[in-house]
């Protein structure tokens, strides 16, 4: 039943909107830190070095399945955010190292 005067799903549209405004408040997005304000933003690009050293995930046994992670860091409070590729996620759902 409804309440007279609610219009359905109204409820939605507010959380929508909150999980819109996190994404486009990451700071790879914007480069602004979400926790300070800072514009001090620097970046460590991911790799894949010998022996799997570097900013990577080993979705596997050899480099070649290594997922490069991008690291962006406030230089102003520390807070960081890592992130992948999008092209990339498909490596990391069919990896059995990793779970839910």
């Amino acid at each position: 039943m409804q309440s007279v005067g609610v219009p359905p799903d109204s409820h939605i549209k507010p959380v929508l909107e909150i999980i819109k405004e996190e994404i486009t408040l990451t700071m790879k997005n914007k480069r602004i830190c979400p926790k300070c304000g800072s514009s001090d933003i620097r970046i460590i690009d991911g790799y894949a070095g010998a022996y799997g050293s570097g900013n990577n995930i080993m979705t596997g046994a050899t480099i070649f399945s290594a997922v490069n992670v991008d690291r962006y860091i406030c230089c102003s409070c520390g807070f960081t955010e890592e992130w992948i590729n999008t092209e990339d996620i498909p490596k990391i759902e069919k990896s059995k190292k990793a779970h839910k």
